[in-house]
C-alpha cells in the first residue's frame, strides 16, 4: 500500500464543492459556493482560469470544449472552453439545480433539482425529457454508460432507475434515511456506474457503499471499512472498472478492489473535513481528485502502486485508431489456436446463471494476460432475440444456429406504504399532520422544541391547542369532539395512541394507551364518538372517546389508509402486490360503528379502482358522507350509491393545473355545493406550512366523450346532478332530515336539462335519441311537455311513441302502488297472536320496537329543554342532520295517493284533438273502469274515488285473459 500523501490547496470559499477532470485528464475543474468555476492545469497552478457562473455553483460537467454548470439560478448554463465565455442556457427548472451528470458517450446531460424534477437533454438536438416520481429534492443523477438507464437518488431515501427511452421508472430501492433538503441529508449519495459496460452501480449510503446488479437490481455486495462509521458521501469507479474510491463525512478516503473486496488504500483528510466530491483521472488509474466542504481541493496520487496509466480512449468513428496498437501477428496466432482446439463462439452470459457472475476486474487494459483466465467483460443481456452461432466438436464444418430470447422481466411494483390523508411526509421538520373540515394540526421540530399546534376553522368549536410532542407523534386526526394522535414504536417505547377529548365534561380530558409488543400503529381515524387504529398485525382496533376498548377487526392485507365520517369507516388495504407500477388495492366500508348502533358491512371487501401506474393520494368522505378517493394522477372518484355501490370518476384535477409541475393537494369534497377544496402547490406535491397556504375551489366535471359538444354538455350536467343529489336518499334512509328546497332545485335542474337535451335531439333529427331522453324523465309532467313539443314541431311518429310510452309508464306505476298496498293490507300473524292480551313485551314486540332509525348520538326525549351538543358540523352548511325518525307508512301512503290521483287524472284527460296532436291510445284497464266504475261506487258508497278505482283495477286483474282483450 502506498504511503504518498495528498496535495491540498484552497480553491473556493467555505461550503460544498465539486471536482471533475476533462476528457484529456490534463485539467482539473472545480466549483463552489463562491459562484466560481476554476480550471486548474495542476494542483499547484496558482493562476487558474476563473469563470463566474452564479452566486452558488452546485455541480459541473464537461463535454469536449463545453462546460456545464448547475447554479442557484435554477438553470444549467453552458460555457466555452478554454476561455470560459458564456454559451447560453441548456435547461431551466423551477428550483435550484442540485446535481448534473454528463453521460460517458457525451451525448446526454442529466440534471436534478430541488423541485423533485429530473431532466435529460440531448446535447446535439436539445430534446428534453422529464422524470417525475421522487417526493423530495434530488441528491444526485448518473447516466448509464450504455445510454439505456438513468439512476437518481433523492432526499426521500429512494434510489430510482429510469429508462432513458420512455422515462419510466423500472426500479425503486429504499437506500438512505429521509430528509427534507439536500443540506439536511446525512449523505449526498453521489452514484457511480461501472465504466464502459455499466454492469453494476455503486451507491454511497450511511452504512457503506452498496453495489447493485444491472440486470436484476439485487444487492451484490456492501463495501465497508473499519476506519469510519460515518455516512459515505460520494464514490467513483476507476476507468478500468476494478477499483472503487469513496469518501466519508469525517474525511476518510477508502479505495477497494472490487474483485477481492479488499481495501487497497485509506487515508484521512488532515482537517477531518466532510469530502463532498471525488473523481478519478480518466487517463490514470492511480490518481484521484477530491474536494471538501471547507472549499479545499486535493489530489491523491499513487493510489494503486501496480496500476499503469490508462491508455487514451479512441474515438469510436476512427477505425484506424482502433487497431493502432494491435499486434500484427494477432490473426496468425488466432488461426494457430483454432487448429489446436475447437472454438465455441457463444454468449457466456446466456450459458451461465446469474449467481455465477463474478466481479469484472478491468474493462480496458486486461484483455490480454499471461494466464488462461478470461477477463473480458460479459455481454449485457439484450432485450431482443439473439442469433448465436457455435461450432460443434464432432464436425468443425457443420454450424448450427440457435436463437435465444431474453426472458420477459415482470417487475413487481413496490407496495404503497401507509399514509394519513391530508398530511405531508413525516421526514419534514415542519409539516401538516392533518387538514380537514374541522381544523388543521401542524407539527414542527427544531433544536429547542418539538410541538403540535391545533387550530379550528370555527373558534366556537374550541380554542387553539398547543401540545408538546415528546413522544414523537407522527399520525393525527381531528373531529369536533377530540384530537387523536398516534406514534410509532422506538427502541425503548411501544407504539401508542393518545386522545385529547376536549368536548368531554370530565376534567380528565386526555388518555394514552400502548399497543401490544411488536404491534405498530400505521393508520388512525376518528368518527362520532369512536376511534379506530390499524396496526401492522392487520388488525383494526376500536376505542371509545373515553378510552374503552371495543371490537377488533381483522383485514386481509396491509393497510394503506383509513377515513371516518359520523358512524362510517372506510379502510383501504393491499389485496396483493401489483405489477407494472400498478397497485392492487381493496376497500372495506362499514356503517353503524358508533356506540348504540348495529354495525353492518356496506362493502365487505372489494377492489378499489385507481389509475394505472398511480398510487392512492387521498381517501375520505365528502361533507355529505359519500366515500371518495384521489390518486396521484389527479383522478377523483366517488361511490355511486344509486348504481350498485360502484366508483365513478367525477373530475380529473390535472385539467385544472396550468403547469404539469403543479399539483392539487385535496383538502375536502362537497356535494352541495358541488366543490372540491384544495391547495395549489407550485412546482411541488405538498404545501409548505409557512406562509399559510390559500384554499382554492374547483368544480366537478364528469369525463364524458366529446365534452365540447352541446349534447355532451347537457349529458354531463344531467349525470352530475343525479350523482351529487343521490346522497339525500341515503341520508333519509338513515333517519336524517334533509333540506326539501335543495331537492326541489336539483329536480328542477334535472328536468330543465333533459328538456334542453330533448329539444337538441329533435332539432338534430335524432328521434330515437329523443325517445331515450324521455325515458329518463322523472315525472309525467315532463313527459307531457315532451309530447306537446314534439307535436308542435311536427314529429308525429315521435309524439305517438311517446304517448304510448307515457301510458305504459303510468300503468307500471299504478300496478306497483297497488301491489305495495296489497302487502300492507296483509295482516301479520304475530299481531293476531297478540290480540286480546296485555301490552307485555314479547319476542316480536321487542324486535319491532328496536327498528328505529339510527341517530348521530343518543337524545334524551324526556327533557325537551335539553340542547343536544357534540354533533358533527360537517353537514351543518346545507343539511340538518337531526335524529328525527323517518315518517311512518301512513304519511308515505298519503303522499303516494296524492301522486296517484294526479296521475290518474292525467290518464282521464281527453283534450280535443287538433291537427298536430295524435289521439291517445285507450288501454283495457281504462275501458273496464269506464264501464264498471259507476256500479262499483254504488256497491261501496263509503269509499272515495281513489279507493273505488283500486277495487276496479283489482277486478280487472282477476279477469281471465280472454276477457281482458
Amino acid at each position: 500500500m502506498s504511503n504518498s500523501k495528498p496535495s491540498f490547496r484552497y480553491g473556493h470559499s467555505e461550503g460544498r464543492t465539486e471536482v471533475c477532470y476533462d476528457h484529456s485528464g490534463k485539467h482539473l475543474v472545480s466549483c463552489g459556493f463562491d459562484g466560481n468555476v476554476k480550471i486548474w492545469k495542476s494542483i499547484k497552478d496558482d493562476n487558474p482560469t476563473n469563470i463566474n457562473a452564479g452566486e452558488r455553483v452546485y455541480s459541473i460537467g464537461i463535454k469536449g470544449k463545453t462546460l456545464f454548470s448547475a447554479s442557484d439560478e435554477n438553470s444549467v448554463d453552458k460555457f466555452s472552453l478554454p476561455d470560459g465565455s458564456p454559451d447560453g442556457c441548456l435547461v431551466r427548472f423551477t428550483g435550484t439545480v442540485t446535481h448534473l451528470s454528463v453521460s460517458e458517450t457525451r451525448k446526454l446531460v442529466a440534471a436534478g433539482s430541488s423541485d423533485f424534477d429530473i431532466k435529460t437533454i440531448d446535447v446535439e438536438t436539445g430534446k428534453q425529457k422529464s422524470y417525475l416520481g421522487h417526493q423530495a429534492p434530488i441528491l444526485s443523477v448518473a447516466v448509464d454508460p450504455m445510454d439505456e438507464y438513468l439512476a437518481s437518488s433523492s432526499c426521500d431515501g429512494n434510489l430510482k432507475i429510469w429508462t432513458l427511452k420512455d422515462a419510466k421508472c423500472v426500479k425503486t430501492l429504499q437506500i438512505i434515511s429521509r430528509s427534507n433538503d439536500v443540506g439536511n441529508s446525512q449523505t449526498l449519495s453521489k452514484i457511480s456506474w461501472r465504466p464502459v459496460t455499466g454492469e453494476d452501480i455503486a451507491v454511497p449510503t450511511e452504512t457503506g457503499v452498496k453495489i447493485f446488479n444491472r440486470v436484476t437490481w439485487v444487492l451484490l455486495q456492501t463495501l465497508t471499512s473499519d476506519v469510519t462509521s460515518t455516512a459515505y458521501q460520494c464514490c467513483s469507479f476507476s476507468q478500468c472498472g476494478r477499483f472503487l474510491a469513496a469518501a466519508s463525512a469525517d474525511g476518510w478516503i477508502v479505495v477497494w478492489d472490487t474483485e477481492t473486496q479488499l481495501t487497497v488504500r485509506k487515508i484521512q483528510h488532515p482537517l477531518k473535513s466532510c469530502i463532498s466530491s471525488i473523481a478519478w483521472n480518466p487517463q490514470q488509474n492511480n490518481c484521484v481528485a477530491f474536494s471538501d466542504t471547507r472549499g479545499q481541493i486535493g489530489v491523491l496520487e499513487d493510489v494503486v502502486e501496480s496500476e499503469e496509466p490508462t491508455k487514451p480512449r479512441r474515438d469510436e468513428d476512427d477505425l484506424d485508431a482502433l487497431f493502432d496498437e494491435e499486434d500484427d501477428n494477432m490473426m496468425v496466432d488466432m488461426m494457430a489456436d483454432e487448429d489446436d482446439k475447437p472454438q465455441v463462439i457463444f454468449n457466456k452470459f446466456l450459458t451461465k446463471p446469474f449467481c455465477d457472475l463474478s466481479p469484472i476486474p478491468c474493462t480496458l487494459d486486461v484483455f490480454t494476460t499471461d494466464t488462461d483466465v478470461d477477463l473480458a467483460p460479459p455481454t449485457i443481456l439484450p432485450s431482443l432475440p439473439i442469433e448465436t452461432k457455435y461450432t460443434l466438436e464432432d464436425d468443425a464444418s457443420s454450424v448450427a444456429t440457435a436463437t435465444v430470447t431474453a426472458p420477459t422481466n415482470f417487475q413487481p411494483s413496490s407496495m404503497q406504504p401507509p399514509f394519513q390523508p391530508t398530511s405531508t411526509p413525516t421526514h419534514l421538520s415542519h409539516r401538516f399532520m392533518v387538514w380537514n373540515a374541522v381544523g388543521v394540526i401542524r407539527s414542527y421540530t427544531d433544536v429547542t422544541e418539538s410541538a403540535i399546534d391545533v387550530e379550528f376553522h370555527d373558534t366556537q368549536t374550541h380554542h387553539a391547542l398547543h401540545l408538546p410532542n415528546h413522544d414523537q407523534y407522527t399520525m393525527a386526526d381531528l373531529s369536533v369532539q377530540a384530537v387523536v394522535l398516534a406514534a410509532e414504536s422506538s427502541v425503548d417505547a411501544a407504539s401508542k395512541l393518545k386522545c385529547v377529548h376536549f368536548s368531554s365534561w370530565d376534567n380528565n380530558k386526555e388518555w394514552v394507551i400502548e399497543m401490544p409488543d411488536g404491534e405498530e400503529i400505521q393508520a388512525v381515524t376518528t368518527g362520532d364518538g369512536w376511534i379506530a387504529v390499524c396496526t401492522d398485525a392487520l388488525q383494526v382496533r376500536f376505542f371509545s372517546l373515553g378510552g374503552i376498548q371495543r371490537q377488533i377487526l381483522s383485514i386481509p392485507g396491509n393497510v394503506v389508509a383509513m377515513a371516518a365520517n359520523m358512524d362510517q369507516l372506510l379502510v383501504v388495504y393491499h389485496i396483493t402486490q401489483g405489477f407494472g407500477k400498478n397497485q392492487c388495492l381493496g376497500f372495506m366500508l362499514l356503517e353503524g360503528v358508533s356506540s348504540g348502533s348495529k354495525p353492518r358491512s356496506i362493502v365487505g371487501g372489494s377492489p378499489l379502482p385507481i389509475s394505472q401506474g398511480s398510487k392512492l393520494e387521498w381517501v375520505g368522505f365528502t361533507a355529505e358522507g359519500t366515500p371518495a378517493t384521489v390518486d396521484t394522477l389527479g383522478v377523483v372518484r366517488m361511490i355511486n350509491r344509486s348504481f350498485c355501490q360502484t366508483w365513478t370518476t367525477v373530475v380529473k384535477l390535472k385539467s385544472i393545473t396550468k403547469s404539469r409541475h403543479d399539483h392539487c393537494w385535496v383538502v375536502g369534497l362537497h356535494e352541495n355545493p358541488q366543490q372540491i377544496r384544495y391547495i395549489q402547490c407550485k412546482g411541488s406535491i405538498y404545501p409548505s406550512t409557512l406562509p399559510r397556504p390559500t384554499m382554492a375551489v374547483a368544480h366537478y366535471k364528469i369525463p364524458l366523450c366529446e365534452p365540447e359538444s352541446d349534447k355532451a354538455k347537457y349529458e354531463e350536467e344531467y349525470w352530475r346532478t343525479k350523482i351529487f343529489s343521490s346522497h339525500r336518499e341515503y341520508l333519509t334512509s338513515r333517519g336524517y332530515e334533509t333540506d326539501g328546497g335543495e331537492k326541489q332545485k336539483s329536480d328542477l335542474v334535472v328536468q330543465q336539462t333533459l328538456m334542453r337535451l330533448f329539444a337538441l335531439c329533435c332539432k338534430s333529427d335524432a328521434e330515437y335519441q329523443a325517445f331515450d331522453v324521455c325515458s329518463m324523465m322523472p315525472s309525467s309532467a315532463s313527459m307531457s311537455l315532451a309530447i306537446k313539443y314534439s307535436s308542435r314541431i311536427r314529429k308525429i311518429m315521435l309524439a305517438q311513441r311517446l304517448s304510448e310510452e307515457a301510458i305504459l309508464k303510468q300503468q307500471r306505476k299504478v300496478m306497483q302502488m297497488v301491489e305495495s298496498d296489497d302487502e300492507e293490507e296483509e295482516e301479520d300473524f304475530r299481531t293476531e297472536l297478540q290480540s286480546g292480551y296485555s301490552a307485555a313485551e314479547t319476542e316480536w314486540s321487542s324486535q319491532k320496537s328496536s327498528r328505529k332509525p339510527t341517530s348521530s348520538r343518543p337524545v334524551d326525549v324526556d327533557n325537551d329543554d335539553d340542547d343536544v351538543t357534540g354533533q358533527s358540523t360537517l353537514f351543518s352548511t346545507k343539511l340538518n342532520l337531526t335524529s328525527t325518525p323517518k315518517p311512518k307508512k301512513t304519511s308515505q301512503r298519503s303522499k303516494m295517493d296524492v301522486n296517484e290521483e294526479e296521475e290518474v287524472q292525467i290518464l282521464q284527460e281527453k283534450p280535443a284533438a287538433t291537427d298536430n296532436e295524435v289521439p291517445r291510445v285507450i288501454s283495457g284497464v281504462q275501458l273496464f273502469l269506464e264501464e264498471h266504475l259507476q256500479s262499483i261506487e254504488e256497491q261501496h258508497p263509503d269509499l272515495d274515488g281513489i279507493e273505488v278505482r283500486k277495487i276496479g283495477i283489482k277486478q280487472f286483474r282477476a279477469l281471465p285473459a280472454e276477457e281482458k282483450q
